[in-house]
């Protein structure tokens, strides 16, 4: 797989904004963060990552490794919304806090 993107830093967020299960990263060279998370199907973890635009919306869910290749094309997409939304969700508030921080 050709990608070239690459994780620059945590970000780090007030535990009391809401957030999925995962971890947020600012992506190297762009304006965008980058959320690694695991979508669970059938009792197996397929680790993941949503690239996530300045404006809080998942840009793409990223299968990382191969067999989260493999296993990702058999979920259905109603699950991958619903995991869409929650990451959407979350981010408003992550890109509202890392917004102000920049501006502080």
């Amino acid at each position: 797989m050709n990608d070239n993107r690459h994780l620059a830093d945590p970000v780090l967020h007030p535990p009391a904004l809401p957030a999925p299960l995962g971890c947020w990263y600012r992506l190297h060279g762009s304006g965008s963060l980058f959320f690694v998370f695991a979508i669970m199907r059938e009792g197996i973890l397929v680790p993941c990552g949503a690239e996530i635009s300045g404006q809080g919306e998942v840009v793409e869910i990223i299968p990382l490794g191969n067999h989260a290749r493999q296993v990702m094309e058999q979920i259905p997409q109603g699950l991958i919304q619903v995991y869409i939304r929650r990451i959407e969700s979350a981010a408003a508030a992550i890109v509202d806090d890392v917004s102000a921080k920049g501006k502080g």
